[in-house]
């Protein structure tokens, strides 16, 4: 019977085909709309969520309580007092993400990106070691665990890297970095992105100052796992005094972030909020539930008019269960029809929308969050369905005079009404997204990016390089100007770059100034064409000149 119920349904999807057809491509196209959204909404709130216990790991950071400003760094100081002081800790560590330029025998230059840290890494970050010592592999400072990708561009295997030496080009005196692993590449989908994880003797330096220095010089980033017993309200109320109480800084409290909010909450170089992604997410919705609004009054349309047809089949025996049954097939026989035209859509769209926002896209994931959004519209139209099969279905067994009654005519109405309402909404929120979006771009920066472009990727100690490149540049005519600086444009500010221990003529004993100091030369203020308020810019051959 179900199979015999399918032919029917596709001989009227061919008999109606222009209005059937118009019904399966719009809820399909609102389905290629929402799902990439949905995914993306996902893909930004679940970033280290692929960590064992993620849900347990937690970022520490502080806040000043007088300013409220964030401070995202923290200590080795801070994180031994955590351990001693609050017993929901089951592990914790403190690292550093930098870039550094290293050699090796054969290969004289390569920038990696370097995770500092020490041996308490893994108790909160496991990783998938592909060879050499898993058990303690930083277990010495210099230490160091390559990725596989690393490894292989280095040495040309994973194996073959054991135990070779890596030189950093920061001075040639210092010993080299010795492997001693080789882990699984980190996901893409990370805050904690590397190409080695070094046991550093920087992380010793900095855990050697002395106590009120760690309370106040915050350069590391500290993580704590907790027991999975624990509950993390109450251990963020404990951490939140626990500078006061110990009696170490009275002017911060500390913070926690749960690891898969921080993308959003401590990140502020992220390309879009997640307010801007929660619009779009809106906006999908919005167009999906008028797509499911369409699609069931079109297809309640075509059963009111084939109310003769109902009535022949009551005539020749059928039963109002067999007529009911009948028009769910040949509703979710459309759904499913839809369904499949917005996967084959979907499939096609999707490096497009990859490249859009720069993200990989892990077809699993893609494919599930379609499956139960495919789930969840088959489900929503055939209990919606329902309601109006059982009205036709006992229109037709119990009378034989067709007529439009005053129920049926206010539900129609009802569902107009509320079908314009929504698609008011989703255009008032496309035009939200619209401002914003136009906001984004028309963003004042305090200079004009257009045809900067900014040349980084390596650390000259000696200069050599850099003074080359620079006789270089200023040899071709393309190049207006250039400027050789540590300034690059971001949201935050760089931490060592920020100086509280400025003097100047007439300053009150109790003032207190962040200064954000960036090195630069003569050139800076033409390049980024800047406009001068007050004074002038030095000249070359100018020596501690400060712009503020």
């Amino acid at each position: 019977m179900l199979i015999h119920y399918c032919v029917i349904a596709f001989k009227n999807i061919w008999k109606y085909k222009v209005s059937a057809s118009i019904s399966i491509l719009g809820l399909a196209f609102a389905l290629v709309c929402f799902v990439p959204i949905l995914y993306w909404m996902d893909h930004e709130t679940t970033y280290d969520s692929f960590y064992k216990d993620s849900e347990s790991i937690y970022r520490v950071y502080s806040v000043e309580k007088q300013s409220g400003k964030v401070n995202k760094g923290a200590s080795k100081g801070i994180e031994n007092s955590l351990r001693e002081q609050v017993p929901a800790i089951e592990a914790s560590t403190t690292l550093m993400l930098s870039t550094e330029n290293c050699r090796t025998q054969a290969t004289p230059y390569i920038q990696m990106n370097m995770l500092y840290t020490d041996s308490t890494f893994l108790e909160v970050f496991p990783q998938s070691f592909v060879c050499g010592e898993m058990n303690h592999p930083l277990q010495i400072v210099n230490n160091m665990i390559l990725s596989e990708r690393t490894a292989v561009r280095l040495f040309g295997d994973a194996e073959k890297a054991i135990g070779q030496p890596i030189h950093t080009l920061m001075r040639a005196s210092l010993p080299p970095y010795i492997v001693t692993a080789v882990v699984k590449d980190p996901s893409p989908h990370t805050n904690l992105p590397f190409d080695a994880i070094i046991n550093h003797n920087m992380i010793q330096h900095f855990s050697q100052l002395p106590p009120e220095a760690q309370w106040s010089f915050f350069v590391m980033d500290l993580y704590v796992k907790l027991h999975p017993s624990s509950d993390p309200k109450a251990f963020a109320n404990q951490l939140k005094e626990l500078p006061e109480r110990i009696g170490v800084n009275k002017e911060i409290e500390l913070r926690t972030l749960p690891i898969r909010e921080i993308r959003h909450h401590l990140n502020e170089d992220t390309p879009f909020t997640l307010n801007f992604i929660g619009l779009f997410v809106v906006s999908g919705a919005l167009l999906l539930f008028a797509a499911l609004f369409n699609f069931l009054n079109s297809y309640m349309d075509l059963f009111r008019q084939r109310v003769r047809e109902w009535r022949l089949r009551t005539v020749n025996g059928a039963t109002r269960k067999q007529l009911i049954e009948q028009m769910s097939v040949e509703l979710g026989c459309s759904v499913l029809a839809s369904l499949l035209v917005a996967l084959i859509f979907i499939v096609q769209v999707k490096p497009l929308f990859a490249r859009w926002l720069e993200i990989d896209l892990e077809m699993g994931r893609f494919l599930f969050l379609f499956a139960g959004v495919g789930i969840g519209t088959f489900l929503i139209l055939q209990c919606a369905g329902l309601v109006f099969f059982g009205q036709f279905s006992h229109t037709a067994t119990t009378s034989l005079v067709p007529k439009e009654t005053v129920k049926p005519l206010l539900l129609r109405r009802m569902a107009v009404t509320l079908q314009l309402m929504i698609s008011i909404l989703f255009i008032v929120a496309s035009l939200v997204v619209m401002e914003q979006m136009r906001f984004v771009n028309q963003k004042d920066l305090g200079f004009d990016p257009k045809g900067l472009i900014q040349l980084s990727g390596f650390v000259d100690v000696s200069g050599k390089i850099e003074s080359t490149l620079m006789q270089e540049l200023s040899a071709l005519p393309q190049v207006k100007s250039f400027t050789d600086t540590n300034f690059k444009p971001q949201h935050h500010v760089d931490p060592m770059a920020i100086f509280t221990n400025v003097e100047w003529e007439g300053k009150p004993l109790d003032t207190k100034v962040d200064f954000h100091l960036y090195g630069t030369d003569h050139r800076f203020g033409e390049t980024f064409d800047l406009k001068m308020l007050m004074g002038r810019w030095w000249t070359e051959g100018n020596e501690l000149s400060v712009v503020l």
